[in-house]
């Protein structure tokens, strides 16, 4: 995974609370907290530093707390260099509409991950869409905390574009596959 976007979230804990931030990396594997902090912005780690940052997280924050922070860590890091031309893209060409951000979001996951699976977006209605992640790192699948971490990740496109919504997860782990459900509230006019 993208060790700028791995480290991004260990900053998100600094930003939501310092001394949380010192927390989640005493609670860490030494040696990955090491590669993770070290390594190059644009170089790429394992997933599993991820998701050992993930566990770190959860177990120190608590599950409302670490989703908080990976939804604020995404809402950054979608206003940030790496991601931020392709979210402002999607935002003006579909003209802020949800559904076509969303259908953009396999780039992002590209961007973010090497070697973790393939996503792909089905349209559920005017107001949903499901997000199927196959063939992901067996990591992944086993994690529940990392995957509630990654519905707190879709949530930002909620914040960032002033839309009530909610994700929810199904798993098939021995399948090395994962949904997550969107939807959210038809805007006001």
């Amino acid at each position: 995974m993208n060790a700028g976007f791995c480290r991004g979230g260990l900053e998100a804990t600094d930003r939501a609370d310092p001394e949380l931030g010192r927390r989640v990396r005493a609670a860490m594997d030494p040696n990955i907290l090491d590669a993770t902090e070290n390594a190059s912005r644009l170089a790429w780690l394992p997933v599993a530093y991820d998701v050992e940052m993930t566990r770190a997280l959860f177990t120190v924050a608590g599950p409302a707390r670490a989703q908080a922070v990976f939804r604020d860590a995404m809402v950054a890091a979608l206003q940030g260099p790496l991601l931020k031309s392709l979210f402002a893209a999607a935002a003006v060409i579909f003209d802020n509409t949800l559904k076509d951000v969303f259908a953009w979001t396999p780039r992002v996951w590209s961007t973010i991950y090497r070697d973790a699976g393939t996503m792909k977006v089905v349209d559920m209605g005017p107001t949903a869409v499901d997000f199927v992640l196959s063939d992901l790192p067996q990591v992944i699948c086993d994690n529940p905390n990392y995957l509630l971490g990654l519905a707190a990740n879709f949530e930002a496109a909620f914040v960032l574009l002033k839309v009530k919504g909610s994700t929810t997860i199904s798993s098939k782990p021995d399948a090395r596959q994962i949904t997550l459900h969107a939807s959210w509230s038809a805007p006001q006019k």
